[in-house]
């Protein structure tokens, strides 16, 4: 186990991690820039010509892990990354983009993209993130938070995993931000997520619950904050679009 650690006066390389499969920062590791210069990281899972199951692969960061880059970008995704741009989230051709370009859960790792008690810091760059819930589990939310994601500009989008299977299914969120979640930005914040679709219930697109928290930190009152959800297209109840909840 080791730390990564840039320290160099100036300058901006770029840290790639491609994985076919998993990608996981264990607790309490970090990946870091130091002195002067910043530090763009990349991670990118489901992804290379080695990957034997296209459709999973995801990326966890684990409790007491961290990422701070000083001003370097950060992006969290998989698959074809060349796909630059995921247009309208109500159409089609978003969720056909999403699932070519978001790291993508399993039935051992449902969650797409998983945050938990870690900390993703760009600093004055940008943090991007795409993840998508695994098909056929319960709990398999595109991404959740549950960490401090930080940036100049963030965006998150997130598609829950999809079941054709009677009883599985139950709360594929779009995005949960939940449990000491904070996602922060002091320019252009925008949140998406889409629930899945499956028989069942709790497939919100984006859930923010248990002081989880999206949070415009610009001064001068001239950012964009946008959150936008859609609901799971099940038969369950409770599938909003967009959900806050208190802690009961």
């Amino acid at each position: 186990q080791a730390d990564i650690v840039r320290n160099a006066a100036s300058g901006s390389p770029t840290l790639r991690l491609e994985a076919a499969n998993d990608i996981v920062l264990e607790s309490n590791r970090r990946i870091e820039a130091i002195g002067g210069g910043s530090l763009n990281v990349e991670m990118l899972a489901n992804r290379g010509a080695g990957d034997l199951d296209p459709s999973a692969g995801s990326i966890w960061l684990q409790s007491g892990s961290s990422i701070e880059t000083r001003g370097g970008n950060i992006l969290l995704a998989g698959g074809n990354v060349s796909n630059p741009t995921l247009g309208d989230p109500t159409s089609a051709g978003y969720v056909n983009a999403l699932l070519d370009s978001g790291a993508r859960g399993s039935s051992a790792n449902p969650v797409g993209i998983r945050l938990d008690g870690t900390t993703v810091d760009a600093g004055t760059g940008s943090v991007t993130v795409r993840g998508v819930g695994a098909d056929g589990a319960d709990g398999a939310q595109g991404v959740r938070v549950q960490s401090t994601v930080l940036g100049a500009t963030v965006r998150i989008d997130g598609l829950g995993g999809g079941s054709s299977i009677a009883g599985t299914g139950l709360g594929n969120n779009g995005v949960l931000v939940s449990t000491g979640g904070s996602v922060r930005s002091t320019g252009a914040l925008t949140v998406q997520g889409t629930g899945g679709a499956t028989a069942e219930e709790d497939m919100v697109g984006v859930l923010v619950r248990l002081g989880g928290e999206i949070l415009a930190q610009n001064a001068g009152n001239t950012q964009t904050l946008s959150v936008f959800g859609v609901g799971g297209s099940g038969a369950g109840a409770r599938n909003h679009g967009i959900s806050i909840e208190g802690f009961s």
